[in-house]
């Protein structure tokens, strides 16, 4: 009978064993995928005014070629940045959306995050 009882106690401690090192991995995947995930937003933010910033100087190369200072080549090759970064700007928007479904998965779905908000 002791000898039951102990078996018993093993295998009863083996379980929780198991249960707190699954609690501990799924803390451990929502930690990482959230912390992906502001980082990921941080970027954003600062590609974002990266964006901002090259529209700016493509503005003002339009103006200086509206004004007769610049040749039209020179203001069309001023999108090109633009383009540049706006594009690091979409393919940083779809790692956002892929880390936010890790996160959902971590979760355990139905997470629902605040929706990012440009400063402008």
């Amino acid at each position: 009978m002791n000898a039951n009882l102990e078996g018993t106690r093993a295998a009863s401690n083996m379980m929780i064993e198991r249960y707190n090192q699954s609690v501990l991995n799924a803390v451990r995947d929502v930690a990482v995928n959230g912390t992906r995930l502001q980082t990921l937003n941080d970027e954003r933010e600062m590609q974002a005014e990266r964006v901002e910033a090259t529209r700016f100087t493509q503005r003002a190369a339009e103006a200086a070629y509206q004004r007769g200072l610049t040749s039209r080549l020179q203001a069309t090759e001023a999108r090109l940045p633009v383009l540049a970064e706006e594009m690091s700007l979409l393919m940083l928007d779809s790692r956002r959306v892929l880390q936010s479904i890790q996160l959902m998965k971590s979760l355990g779905g139905g997470y629902q995050a605040s929706p990012v908000v440009e400063k402008k």
